[in-house]
């Protein structure tokens, strides 16, 4: 049987999409986001907060960020818990994710950024895929510059503090099979982003 991401009311998943010369395929992350402790929110609302979040100066997805000038955000899709009964919205954004020149990395490269939670193991951590990396910001052994990598730190850091201001916690959403006598896991929240040194791949970004 299929797993089956536990989304429990309360919990939304807002899912960034983003398209560009660099990605035929498109590109998209997302992040488990605790909504419960502000009344009021809708998914719309919501959505409109990830917008404002991440595209504000000094954060990841800024038009002056460092990320690559060919790459855009096209919208972020919010989904409500439960799965099947929550609502849904979408926030267009459709702006470039940085202004970086030159070449952009291949379409199945990224920066990965990891989402650390307080919970040990594999289960205790996730990972986001995020595009638009230069190819002047990462060596040949693929390993991001020391500059670049900081302001991306920087950024990300700028998110998370945001996020938590606003009492709408970044959480690690976990995933489970019945079949195998699995149980739902309640959301983890997420103490930090991460970005990686080392660039990582995914081939789905790619055509095989």
């Amino acid at each position: 049987m299929a797993r089956i991401l536990n989304l429990p009311a309360g919990y939304a998943l807002a899912t960034f999409r983003f398209t560009g010369v660099p990605l035929p395929r498109g590109a998209v992350i997302t992040l488990g986001i605790q909504h419960s402790a502000v009344p009021g929110t809708t998914a719309a609302s919501l959505a409109a907060v990830m917008k404002t979040t991440f595209e504000a100066v000094g954060r990841p997805f800024s038009t002056g960020s460092g990320m690559n000038a060919t790459v855009t955000w096209a919208d972020v899709l919010v989904k409500f818990g439960p799965l099947a009964t929550g609502s849904a919205a979408v926030q267009g954004v459709a702006h470039a994710i940085g202004a970086g020149g030159g070449e952009a990395y291949a379409p199945n490269t990224a920066l990965l950024v990891t989402k650390n939670t307080s919970l040990g193991g594999k289960r205790g951590k996730g990972r986001m895929f995020v595009p638009g990396l230069s190819e002047g910001d990462v060596a040949n052994n693929g390993i991001v510059l020391a500059g670049p990598l900081a302001g991306f730190q920087t950024s990300w850091n700028a998110a998370l503090t945001q996020l938590q201001s606003l009492t709408l916690l970044p959480m690690l959403l976990h995933s489970y099979d019945p079949a195998l006598g699995q149980s739902p896991q309640v959301p983890t929240e997420v103490t930090s982003f991460v970005p990686q040194a080392l660039i990582a791949t995914q081939r789905q970004r790619l055509r095989r």
